[in-house]
């Protein structure tokens, strides 16, 4: 199991050069830190309040997790927002009894709970704004790397989860029972606030989410997970790897678990679901709660991208195994999947247009010649064809032949949830 291994846990060669080389200097300031934890979640906060990050503190104060709150701020901040986050520093501050302290980080312990708090807020620690909650979560994966290669954390996994998540009881658990993988995704399911409209939409918003997965799975896509923030983990070692969080002001998860996907399995446990929040906000330039706010201040409908753009993946993933066939008649073979995809969608020109769009021909002929085995180059392939990769064939089936289906109601978004998993057959 997991956990038995991560008493034995070493740090590595990859892990050594990414805190010699790549680490944010938070990961440097630890000198004489005291104490010894079995787990590790980073939580970004900004703009929250106090309060919610208790509340993710005592889901996790029987399980000798050492919490990693990064209390953050981007230059040019809302003012209201800037107040708020400082306010939540302060709070922390004044409540938790000071272990250890040494430039902008301080190891309190509040009401049983181990509490690392990195201050990003003052004058002169703000974060760029166009890094965001990317070098956020970073800040506090590399401390958390740091920790380990230390043996100051007995564990193989750094967890990521925001401020307003309510975790599971067996959130750790879930953990230390995986086997395998370099990632985690956790189940989730986001709590309803706000008036009648607004649960509605998160409903909807939430099986938008759900059907993307659905249907990347039933065309049997590699990268078929989601890519929320404070629902994944990952493998200490594989995080160094990758160069750890991407710094992105938005859709670090998404870059994050797309790296990590290629070098092992994401896994995805089943046990109790993380509740997220369903609130409104404009702090990031997407997700759920710029979503919402554009539903609720529009027509009130979510678009979910055409069942039809699966199969048409579905074709391409399918045709792996013949593209090595056919290697030495790179011709033959691409003539082959483009006949495929004009066969499902009726339009020859498109397939043609789309196959030369993504220059698949030229991919082709680059692994081959890459590989001695078909797994080589189906691993060439699926590296290449990744979950960006991925999404942007979605939206070139969307913007040229099979435009977005816009839902407003519950029972549309079931209808169409069926139209996927219907569709796991061309």
């Amino acid at each position: 199991m997991a956990e038995a291994s991560a008493q034995a846990y070493k740090p590595g060669k990859a892990m050594a050069k990414y805190l010699r080389e790549y680490a944010e200097a938070e990961s440097h300031a630890l000198a004489r830190i005291e104490g010894r934890w079995r787990g590790v979640i980073i939580i970004p906060a900004f703009a929250e309040d106090y309060e919610g990050l208790k509340r993710v503190a005592a889901a996790l104060s029987h399980g000798d997790c050492l919490q990693i709150w990064v209390i953050n701020a981007p230059v040019a901040a809302d003012a209201d927002a800037l107040a708020t986050t400082r306010a939540c520093l302060r709070r922390a501050r004044s409540e938790g009894r000071i272990v250890w302290r040494h430039a902008n980080l301080a190891l309190l312990e509040i009401d049983g709970s181990a509490i690392l708090l990195v201050d990003r807020c003052g004058e002169e620690t703000l974060i760029p704004k166009e890094l965001g909650v990317g070098l956020a979560r970073k800040i506090g994966g590399d401390i958390a790397l740091a920790l380990i290669a230390g043996g100051h954390l007995q564990t193989t996994w750094i967890h990521f989860t925001d401020a307003d998540a309510e975790l599971p009881a067996d959130y750790l658990e879930q953990a230390a029972q995986a086997d395998g993988g370099v990632a985690l995704v956790y189940p989730f399911r986001h709590r309803g606030e706000g008036d009648d409209r607004q649960r509605r939409l998160m409903r909807i918003y939430e099986n938008k989410l759900r059907s993307y997965v659905v249907g990347l799975r039933a065309a049997g896509s590699p990268y078929a997970y989601h890519t929320i923030g404070s629902t994944l983990a990952c493998r200490a070692d594989a995080y160094a790897m990758v160069r750890g969080m991407p710094l992105r002001a938005a859709g670090e998860d998404f870059y994050l678990l797309n790296k990590l996907a290629k070098l092992g399995t994401v896994l995805q446990p089943t046990g109790e679901a993380i509740v997220l929040s369903g609130r409104l906000s404009s702090r990031v330039p997407f997700g759920t709660g710029p979503a919402l706010q554009t539903a609720l201040e529009g027509e009130g409908t979510m678009a979910f991208y055409h069942p039809a753009t699966y199969p048409c993946l579905r074709i391409l993933l399918q045709s792996v195994a013949m593209l090595w066939r056919l290697r030495e008649q790179s011709e033959a073979a691409i003539s082959e999947l483009a006949g495929a995809l004009n066969a499902y969608t009726g339009r020859e020109d498109l397939a043609n247009q789309a196959l030369e769009a993504f220059a698949v021909a030229g991919a082709v002929r680059r692994f081959a010649a890459q590989s001695s085995t078909e797994q080589a180059f189906r691993r060439h392939f699926h590296c290449w064809f990744d979950g960006f990769q991925t999404l942007k064939w979605i939206h070139w089936w969307r913007d040229n032949l099979y435009p977005s289906i816009y839902c407003d109601r519950d029972e549309q978004v079931r209808a169409l949830m069926n139209e996927i998993e219907d569709k796991d057959e061309v």
